[in-house]
């Protein structure tokens, strides 16, 4: 593991060494000892952001995958498939497709609300 190190007995500071086991001695005899003041913490997100090509969606974390991967009932081997579909969702429109179909390839289609040319309206 990559340490900053710092001598305090006279000052030398040490950028990015590889501690193993015991802290080093410094050229004056002393030992270093671990410069906490330039460390940053950070915390990575077990997914990075994305696009995800499959749901036509971004993608945030792990959580919100799971999430939409419900909401649009895909299936996966820990998430139940019954999912969020809604009848309206189901439905064949006037190109033969349903409505999540034309949402996986148009990944846009469908924020506006619905009108008669969508095909979600009967008559």
């Amino acid at each position: 593991m990559l340490w900053d190190l710092i001598c305090y007995q006279c000052g030398k500071k040490f950028m990015d060494v590889d501690v193993k086991d015991e802290l080093p001695l410094c050229s004056c005899g002393d030992r270093l000892s671990k410069d906490y003041r330039n460390m940053k913490i950070s915390i990575k997100g077990d997914i990075p952001p994305h696009y995800n090509e499959s749901l036509g969606m971004y993608i945030k974390s792990r959580a919100d995958l799971r999430e939409k991967l419900y909401l649009t009932n895909s299936r996966t081997e820990d998430i139940d498939p019954a999912g969020g579909l809604q009848p309206e969702e189901r439905k064949i429109l006037n190109d033969k497709r349903t409505v999540l179909e034309k949402r996986k390839t148009e990944p846009f289609w469908g924020t506006n609300p619905a009108s008669p040319e969508d095909g979600l309206y009967s008559d």
